[in-house]
Order: C-alpha cells, then structure tokens, then sequence
C-alpha cells in the first residue's frame, strides 16, 4: 500500500506537465493545481521529486503586505512546535525563498469536515462524539506546546481516508500569552463568527485556550445538527454570540441524549470559566459518553 503522499498516477501526469513549464516550479517543488486561495495567499498542491512525496505548499500573492510575511512567519514558528497525528505537519519553512516566503505542509488526503455536514443528515452522535474527541486530542497536544488554534470550524478539519480527524490551518494561532495585535488591523474580525468564541468577536487580547474549547462545543454543535450554533448575517451572529443562548441541539436533532446536549452546552458558555478546563478535559469527558458513563460536569476553572 502506498503512503498517503505518495504521488497518484494523476498527479505523475500533472509533475510531467509541471516539469515543462518554469512558472510552474517553486524551489524544487512542481506546483500541480491550486487547492485554496484567500485574500492574501494561496495553497497548491505540489510534488517534491527529491523525496518522491506531494505536500502542500502555503504561500502569499504578490501584493501582501508585511503584517502577511509576518503572520506567515508565525503560523511557520507555530506550526513546527505541534507534534500530533491529528494536526497537518510542517514539512518546510522557505521563509527567505528568492521568490518570497512559503511553507511546505502535509498534503491532507481525505475530504474537508464541512463537506460531511449536513442539516438533513447529521453525523449520528456516536460518530460525532468521537470524532470531536480525536479533535480534543489534537488541540490539546497543541495547548501542551503552548499553542492556542483559534479558527476551530468545520472547513479546518479534514477526515483522512480511514476517517481520523486532522486540523488544518494555523494561519489564525497564536503562541498561548502573546498578545499579536500587531498583526491585525484594528477592528478585523478574523475567523468565522458563527463559530467564534465572544472573547474573540469582542477582540480580546486575552483570547486563550478558553477560545478552543468553545471551538470544540462549535464543532460539536455542528456535527450533531448540521448546522453553526449561531447562523444569518454576519451583525446578527454577532450580537448573537455576544449575548445570547444558542439553541439547544436537541430542538435539531431529536432524541440526543441530553447529557451529550449538556456537555455541547457547556463548551459554548458565554463565561470562559465556565467551559470544561480545557480541551483535555473535553476529550475526557466525551470518552466517558461514549464509554456510556455520565461525563462529569465541568468545573469552574480558578478565577
């Protein structure tokens, strides 16, 4: 059995192509097709031909700015500080590269999360607990390293071949205790608000591993219904996740047992002293649902 990057006759033909035209090269690497692209970077697929392996390859457009180059540098610093199967490994820093800075990343084979969610088919709640476990897992090796995720949503977590969770993206992480507003614009509200916790829509310096866990109640929440805990306009999800309750899951997905209902619940508290202690804990607790004993409920973290 191959490894999962090992090189796809598809992607042999595509290297072949790529060998031929210059524009297509970055360093050693064949750029083969364009996974993802936002407002300052893009994400390509591309093969290695020293190592035989695709990864890959996160790198900024022409027109970012240094606060990008500098965020860059970060989720680089970040990224090699993680070590879990369940977070995308870095495989290369080329932040000096001639032709500007890159990284070079796992090649996640699989399927996104968000393409598995659906409001008329929910993930049954044994699946989507255990799936949110492996997640804590992964956050929690992260948070050991002194890494805070911070965009914890369906689009960053990819399901492998043999359906284990993987996180993607640290493009938003920060060192656990660094403040980083240095690196935003003032105002910016950087992630996805539906899945947000308030501290960071309210854009609190002090957004923390706290921020996870309400991530993981998020992923929960989704995986059980289909759906965000807060959905609409961007200004509604807002004010909704500064101010108000989201609804029960239940009232999506009847009949879900009410102390997995409770533990979602719990994770998605407005107070972050309030949420499980951490997302150890999360995956603590959620084991012992599936273990079919009651998790305990989650202590009050010290003020």
């Amino acid at each position: 059995m191959s490894a999962p990057s090992d090189p796809t006759p598809a992607e042999r033909a595509l290297a072949e192509v790529a060998a031929l035209d210059p524009a297509r090269r970055l360093g050693r690497y064949l750029l083969l097709e364009r996974l993802g692209q936002g407002g300052m970077g893009v994400v390509d697929k591309a093969l290695d031909p020293a190592l035989g392996r695709v990864v890959a390859i996160k790198r900024l457009l022409g027109q970012a700015d240094e606060r990008a180059r500098r965020r860059l540098e970060r989720e680089a610093r970040l990224a090699a500080a993680v070590h879990h199967p369940g977070v995308a490994r870095l495989h290369e820093a080329a932040l000096d590269a001639p032709e500007g800075p890159y990284l070079v990343l796992e090649l996640v084979r699989g399927r996104p999360l968000e393409a598995a969610l659906d409001e008329d088919h929910p993930l049954p709640p044994r699946e989507a607990a255990a799936l949110v476990r492996d997640v804590a897992r992964a956050l929690a090796a992260a948070h050991a390293a002194g890494v805070v995720h911070r965009d914890l949503k369906p689009a960053n977590v990819m399901l492998r071949p043999d359906g284990a969770p993987c996180v993607l993206d640290l493009g938003l992480a920060r060192r656990e205790g660094e403040d980083g507003g240095d690196l935003t614009r003032t105002g910016q509200l950087l992630g996805t608000p539906g899945f947000l916790a308030p501290e960071q829509v309210a854009q609190a310096r002090e957004a923390g591993p706290q921020a996870d866990v309400y991530g993981l109640g998020a992923l929960l929440y989704a995986c059980l219904t289909g759906r965000p805990p807060f959905a609409g306009p961007v200004h509604l999800v807002v004010a909704r996740v500064l101010g108000a309750p989201p609804d029960p899951p239940s009232e999506h997905a009847p009949g879900l047992d009410p102390a997995l209902e409770a533990l979602c619940l719990r994770c998605l508290a407005k107070d972050p002293a309030a949420r499980p202690p951490g997302a150890g804990a999360v995956a603590d607790a959620l084991d012992a649902w599936l273990a079919g004993r009651a998790p305990p409920r989650a202590r009050r973290r010290a003020p």
